[in-house]
């Protein structure tokens, strides 16, 4: 898949989230209905940049983009200042 499914916002009370592995090389604005999203991992993609809308997900406190080629430069600062782990 190079996106995460559209259906993932009909899921609004998830909280962890793992799609690793997966060759997702796109960022679906679906996760930002997931507003009780405290974990996400999407870990050893193909990813090439980090949204800044990620910091609108209030309860955001571990983002994994581990193996997905990104430097915290590519990191929007205000999602930077939010999430309490990052790998």
């Amino acid at each position: 898949i190079s996106s995460v499914p559209d259906e993932i916002g009909t899921f609004p009370a998830l909280q962890k989230l793992t799609i690793s592995a997966c060759y997702l090389s796109e960022w679906n604005t679906a996760l930002q209905d997931l507003p009780h999203l405290e974990y996400l991992d999407l870990s050893h993609n193909k990813l090439k940049n980090c949204p800044a809308w990620l910091s609108e997900l209030s309860h955001l406190k571990t983002l994994n983009l581990s193996g997905n080629g990104l430097s915290k430069n590519s990191i929007p600062t205000t999602v930077l200042h939010k999430i309490e782990v990052l790998l």
